[in-house]
């Protein structure tokens, strides 16, 4: 017994919610990563810090962040995607590694006014191996997009 797929027509929409799984993939395989290789890039600490009076609660906050961050990028793959090459999850991971790199300047000054980064509790992303660690995660986050993004497609 196999479920219908949910009927999102709009593009966009499709994408955003897409973004929003990929994201929630994303996270997971942030936090197996962090326990295996012992890194310290965590995202969520680094984007829930930036936000004064509320850095204790970066957990939550970082999270959010992530999620809106993870849905914004699926609307855009949403909006390019019939003009991208390959199948749904090549062009989910074409669009989630191109952005890695394009923002990959933003995240390291990012991570210089974090203050965990500045305090020496979250490691600086300026690495080869913080940039591995990303071409990991921005992997599954855009594959995922790129399945759930196909998933969700109205079927005629």
């Amino acid at each position: 017994m196999s479920a219908e797929p949910i009927d999102l027509g709009d593009d966009v929409a499709r994408g955003a919610v897409a973004g929003v799984v990929a994201a929630g993939a994303m996270a997971v395989e942030m936090w197996l990563d962090l326990a295996v290789t012992g890194a310290k890039t965590d995202e969520l600490r680094l984007l829930g810090g930036l936000l004064p009076g509320l850095r204790r609660l970066w957990p939550i906050t970082g999270l959010l962040m992530h999620l809106g961050n993870g849905a914004a990028l699926g609307a855009f793959y949403g909006w390019v995607q019939a003009g991208l090459p390959g199948k749904p999850w090549q062009r989910g991971l074409l669009l989630a590694e191109v952005e890695n790199i394009v923002l990959w300047p933003v995240l390291l000054l990012l991570a210089r006014l974090q203050p965990a980064s500045r305090g020496g509790t979250a490691q600086h992303f300026n690495t080869p191996s913080a940039f591995a660690i990303e071409v990991v995660r921005h992997a599954v986050y855009g594959v995922v997009l790129g399945l759930v993004f196909d998933r969700l497609a109205p079927r005629r």
